[in-house]
């Protein structure tokens, strides 16, 4: 989407959706310039994936948290995921807290408590480790050779 304030000035990129971003528009492109599957009459889109996460407390007292995976689809409107009652949001996974025991365990290792650094780098790891479980071979093959579903509008692409 461009914009010319005035006739004589140069068009203005809007910056606005995921959807009309100039990276949306080359992966759109790039998945057309691909030859087509000839056993598969079905038009081809891009899903744009966002992840986000963030930790959650769960009560006003007390240290009950949970850290979230969700997975928001930049195809549809900001104006719709921004919108908690759109339920636009997709629980994909929840990142386990790093165990109590943590300190006992690497005292017991190491000969001294883990400090700061490495108890942030603990929880690195275990969350590395978590986007490995979910980007397994099936999602890798649909990353690479997508998947048929049935849109909200009875279609499948």
């Amino acid at each position: 989407m461009f914009f010319q304030p005035l006739p004589n000035e140069p068009m203005e990129r809007v910056y606005s959706e995921i959807y009309s971003s100039q990276a949306m528009l080359k992966a759109h492109e790039a998945i057309k310039s691909h030859p087509p599957d000839p056993s598969c009459k079905l038009e081809t889109v891009v899903a744009a994936v966002m992840l986000w996460s963030d930790s959650t407390h769960l009560t006003s007292f007390g240290s009950a948290s949970l850290w979230p995976i969700y997975l928001f689809l930049g195809n549809q409107s900001k104006y719709i995921c921004g919108k908690p009652s759109s339920f636009a949001a997709h629980h994909l996974a929840y990142i386990p807290k790093l165990s109590d025991t943590i300190q006992d365990f690497y005292h017991h290792v190491f000969g001294k408590p883990a400090t700061a650094e490495m108890l942030t780098y603990c929880h690195q790891e275990l969350m590395q480790a978590i986007w490995l479980l979910l980007m397994d071979d099936d999602f890798m093959h649909a990353y690479e050779f997508g998947i048929v579903i049935e849109c909200l509008d009875g279609i499948s692409r």
